[in-house]
């Protein structure tokens, strides 16, 4: 088991055979079906991280909770109160669940590893 902090690329290549089977609880996981994935990979150039899915969709709360009461009170408000997001990265509610991954041996990696972290929610 670990944190998200081993979610990365550089732990599949440097971790070898080492870390088959290392669980992970993740915030958001990439698929390769999943739309904003798609796009990010569109517009980046490369796959992005669970930082910045949760980004993404913080900044759609915000700029949401500032378009229905623009001052600082209004929003607050809003925030504490919770905003539902439609189109959201995550499809989970991260109070009752835990996401997990699991590294697996898979082509689906970066170059230089013979694995690659699968979803096991």
């Amino acid at each position: 088991m670990g944190g998200d902090e081993l979610y990365n690329a550089d732990i599949l290549v440097q971790g070898g055979d080492a870390i088959q089977g290392i669980t992970l609880a993740v915030p958001w996981s990439f698929q390769p079906g999943d739309p904003f994935a798609q796009d990010a990979i569109q517009s980046w150039k490369g796959r992005v991280s669970w930082r910045t899915a949760t980004a993404y969709d913080a900044t759609k709360a915000l700029v949401q909770a500032v378009s229905q009461d623009p001052n600082r009170a209004g929003v607050t408000r809003l925030l504490e109160a919770g905003i539902t997001l439609t189109g959201s990265t995550t499809n989970f509610n991260i109070f009752n669940e835990v996401p997990l991954v699991k590294a697996v041996p898979g082509s689906g990696g970066p170059p230089g590893s013979k694995y690659e972290f699968a979803s096991i929610r």
